[in-house]
């Protein structure tokens, strides 16, 4: 079950507009630090309507030590998939909402508008790298549940 999943129920570095507004904050699972990151309100401009398809792309690593973060190594690798991945935004594809890093697992959470042209765009913005140890799933979210449940949950 996934970070996300576990901790508020859900499905689960990117270049925002510049008039979005990003939030992070720390908290705890089962005793290890948990550092999250989410979008204060949904990316300026989007229509979520047109966006149902929720996307979680989800790393299992090693923790460093027992604290349960990535090495310095994996965490530069983390930067740049979200790097790469910017194009999706760029192109108003998909959009980045939450991403949850603790205890041997981070994972990003996109709301996307097509899934097939999404997955070929994250094939492209990929394509001449290392291959990433991510696992990809997709979910019908029309109404942007998981995300806005997500936000509204945190104090």
């Amino acid at each position: 079950m996934s970070i996300l999943a576990s901790i508020l129920g859900l499905f689960g570095c990117s270049k925002a507009n510049a008039e979005d507004t990003w939030t992070v904050a720390t908290g705890d699972d089962n005793g290890k630090p948990m550092i999250v990151r989410f979008r204060a309100d949904t990316p300026t401009g989007v229509d979520i309507k047109k966006y149902p398809h929720l996307l979680t792309i989800s790393w299992k690593y090693k923790p460093e030590n027992e604290g349960g973060m990535p090495s310095e190594a994996e965490n530069k690798r983390m930067v740049l998939l979200e790097e790469l991945l910017d194009s999706l935004e760029d192109k108003r594809t998909a959009f980045m909402t939450v991403a949850v890093t603790c205890n041997g697992l981070k994972e990003w959470q996109w709301y996307s508008r097509d899934t097939d042209e999404t997955i070929n765009l994250l094939n492209s913005a990929l394509s001449g790298q290392a291959q990433f140890p991510i696992e990809i799933s997709l979910d019908e979210d029309p109404g942007w549940s998981a995300y806005l449940k997500f936000k509204n949950g945190v104090k």
